[in-house]
Protein backbone atom coordinates (compact mmCIF):
# COMPACT_ATOMS: atom_id res chain seq x y z
CA UNK A 1 0.00 0.00 0.00
CA UNK A 2 2.96 1.99 0.80
CA UNK A 3 4.16 1.86 -2.32
CA UNK A 4 1.19 2.46 -4.54
CA UNK A 5 0.73 6.05 -2.41
CA UNK A 6 4.21 6.33 -3.37
CA UNK A 7 3.64 5.97 -7.02
CA UNK A 8 0.83 8.26 -6.75
CA UNK A 9 2.67 11.16 -5.48
CA UNK A 10 5.41 10.90 -7.68
CA UNK A 11 3.03 10.90 -11.12
CA UNK A 12 1.17 13.72 -9.65
CA UNK A 13 3.52 16.04 -10.83
CA UNK A 14 3.33 14.19 -14.56
CA UNK A 15 0.08 13.73 -14.90
CA UNK A 16 -2.11 16.83 -12.76
CA UNK A 17 -0.65 19.33 -15.42
CA UNK A 18 -3.95 19.79 -16.76
CA UNK A 19 -6.13 19.87 -13.76
CA UNK A 20 -7.03 23.85 -12.19
CA UNK A 21 -8.47 24.41 -8.72
CA UNK A 22 -10.16 27.56 -7.79
CA UNK A 23 -12.80 29.16 -4.93
CA UNK A 24 -14.93 28.84 -7.51
CA UNK A 25 -14.40 25.56 -8.88
CA UNK A 26 -12.25 23.02 -11.26
CA UNK A 27 -11.37 22.21 -14.84
CA UNK A 28 -10.00 18.96 -15.61
CA UNK A 29 -8.56 18.56 -19.24
CA UNK A 30 -6.36 15.16 -21.08
CA UNK A 31 -5.21 14.20 -24.89
CA UNK A 32 -4.07 11.34 -26.53
CA UNK A 33 -3.22 11.07 -29.36
CA UNK A 34 -3.73 7.46 -29.22
CA UNK A 35 -6.68 5.58 -27.14
CA UNK A 36 -6.17 2.51 -25.52
CA UNK A 37 -8.18 -0.08 -23.76
CA UNK A 38 -8.54 1.80 -20.71
CA UNK A 39 -10.12 5.22 -22.80
CA UNK A 40 -12.06 2.50 -24.47
CA UNK A 41 -13.90 1.10 -21.28
CA UNK A 42 -14.13 4.46 -19.23
CA UNK A 43 -15.74 6.16 -22.41
CA UNK A 44 -16.04 4.25 -25.05
CA UNK A 45 -13.54 5.65 -26.96
CA UNK A 46 -12.84 4.31 -30.44
CA UNK A 47 -9.15 2.19 -29.63
CA UNK A 48 -6.30 3.47 -31.74
CA UNK A 49 -7.83 7.44 -32.35
CA UNK A 50 -7.04 10.66 -31.05
CA UNK A 51 -9.21 10.84 -27.70
CA UNK A 52 -9.59 14.58 -25.87
CA UNK A 53 -11.26 15.24 -22.39
CA UNK A 54 -12.88 18.24 -20.35
CA UNK A 55 -14.58 18.85 -17.03
CA UNK A 56 -16.00 21.83 -15.99
CA UNK A 57 -17.67 22.29 -12.66
CA UNK A 58 -19.52 23.71 -9.79
CA UNK A 59 -21.31 25.20 -11.49
CA UNK A 60 -22.01 22.79 -14.61
CA UNK A 61 -22.97 25.28 -16.57
CA UNK A 62 -19.15 26.22 -16.81
CA UNK A 63 -18.47 22.47 -18.81
CA UNK A 64 -21.62 23.55 -20.46
CA UNK A 65 -20.33 26.31 -22.27
CA UNK A 66 -16.82 24.81 -22.56
CA UNK A 67 -18.08 21.52 -24.59
CA UNK A 68 -20.16 23.83 -26.80
CA UNK A 69 -17.42 26.64 -27.67
CA UNK A 70 -15.12 23.62 -27.86
CA UNK A 71 -16.65 21.42 -30.15
CA UNK A 72 -18.12 24.34 -32.18
CA UNK A 73 -14.60 25.27 -32.70
CA UNK A 74 -13.23 21.85 -33.99
CA UNK A 75 -14.89 20.53 -36.64
CA UNK A 76 -15.15 17.69 -37.02
CA UNK A 77 -14.51 16.41 -33.77
CA UNK A 78 -16.97 13.85 -32.45
CA UNK A 79 -18.14 13.75 -28.89
CA UNK A 80 -18.51 9.93 -28.07
CA UNK A 81 -19.36 10.40 -24.26
CA UNK A 82 -21.48 13.49 -22.55
CA UNK A 83 -22.20 13.49 -19.07
CA UNK A 84 -24.46 16.29 -16.88
CA UNK A 85 -25.21 16.34 -12.95
CA UNK A 86 -28.19 13.51 -13.53
CA UNK A 87 -26.36 11.48 -16.07
CA UNK A 88 -23.23 9.46 -15.56
CA UNK A 89 -22.03 11.85 -12.66
CA UNK A 90 -23.68 10.81 -9.49
CA UNK A 91 -25.26 14.53 -9.33
CA UNK A 92 -21.65 15.96 -9.17
CA UNK A 93 -22.51 19.51 -10.76
CA UNK A 94 -20.28 18.87 -13.41
CA UNK A 95 -19.90 18.37 -17.44
CA UNK A 96 -18.01 16.14 -18.19
CA UNK A 97 -17.40 15.55 -22.55
CA UNK A 98 -15.05 13.30 -24.42
CA UNK A 99 -13.98 13.65 -28.06
CA UNK A 100 -12.49 11.73 -30.93
CA UNK A 101 -12.00 12.84 -34.74
CA UNK A 102 -8.84 14.27 -36.07
CA UNK A 103 -5.97 14.80 -34.22
CA UNK A 104 -5.20 18.39 -34.63
CA UNK A 105 -9.75 19.10 -34.26
CA UNK A 106 -9.28 17.05 -31.03
CA UNK A 107 -6.82 18.62 -29.39
CA UNK A 108 -7.67 22.47 -30.60
CA UNK A 109 -11.37 20.74 -28.56
CA UNK A 110 -9.87 20.64 -25.45
CA UNK A 111 -7.55 23.41 -25.62
CA UNK A 112 -10.71 25.56 -26.58
CA UNK A 113 -12.62 24.55 -23.77
CA UNK A 114 -9.55 24.91 -21.28
CA UNK A 115 -9.61 28.60 -22.47
CA UNK A 116 -13.19 29.40 -22.22
CA UNK A 117 -13.34 27.32 -18.60
CA UNK A 118 -10.35 29.50 -17.26
CA UNK A 119 -11.96 32.80 -18.15
CA UNK A 120 -15.15 31.43 -16.58
CA UNK A 121 -13.41 30.70 -13.36
CA UNK A 122 -11.39 33.81 -13.41
CA UNK A 123 -14.95 35.44 -13.89
CA UNK A 124 -15.85 34.09 -10.72
CA UNK A 125 -13.19 35.02 -8.39
CA UNK A 126 -9.49 33.52 -8.31
CA UNK A 127 -7.52 32.33 -11.13
CA UNK A 128 -7.15 28.60 -10.97
CA UNK A 129 -3.76 27.04 -10.07
CA UNK A 130 -2.37 24.23 -11.03
CA UNK A 131 -0.96 21.28 -8.41
CA UNK A 132 1.89 20.48 -11.24
CA UNK A 133 2.96 21.78 -15.04
CA UNK A 134 0.64 22.55 -17.46
CA UNK A 135 2.04 20.33 -20.70
CA UNK A 136 -0.71 20.72 -23.02
CA UNK A 137 0.59 23.18 -26.08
Amino acid sequence: MRRAVDITLEYIGKYAGELYISQAGHLEFTFSACADKALHMAFNAPIGKPFGFFCGSPPAAIGLVMADLAVKSSPPVEVIKYMTPDQGTSHSNEVIVAVTGDADAVKNAVLTARDVGLQLLVSMGSYPESPATPYLQ
